[in-house]
């Protein structure tokens, strides 16, 4: 048995789903977001530095999301455009500040989660040399 299911990114379906199923819905960094796994292995090695700088995301799949150019991260739901106008520039700058705290809160969030715990189980020890 799990503690904690989290999305790992790609679809937000795999994140969706789960949630659907065990009722928690908790938000957690990965959820939502459109990236593949080598970008997730990524933006963890680097703790979150590379993520959602001023000045690096663009309208991106003609204006209905944005793309992190530092992370490679594709933001299908955090940034906004009234209905039947796509994402622009100057929509993104304007909301990026609230984006980026949200996402920091959240990369704070993960780091808390994966940290160790007192208590957890761990990897199993070694064997002891036999006495002799």
């Amino acid at each position: 048995m799990y503690d904690v299911c989290v999305g790992l990114g790609y679809h937000c379906e795999s994140t969706y789903q789960p949630r659907r199923i065990t009722g928690q819905d908790r938000a957690h960094f990965f959820d939502w977001l459109d990236l593949d796994l080598v970008a997730v292995r990524e933006i963890i090695a680097a703790d979150f530095a590379d993520v959602l700088h001023p000045g690096l995301s663009e309208p991106f799949s003609n204006g209905l999301c944005v793309r992190d150019r530092g992370s490679d991260i594709r933001f299908f739901h955090d940034f906004h455009a009234p209905d039947g106008v796509p994402l622009t520039p100057a929509l993104i700058a304007e909301q990026h500040p609230g984006v980026q705290e949200k996402v920091a809160y959240l990369a704070d969030r993960w780091r808390a989660l994966t940290a160790s715990r007192p208590g957890a189980p761990g990897p199993p020890s070694p064997p002891s040399p036999a006495a002799g």
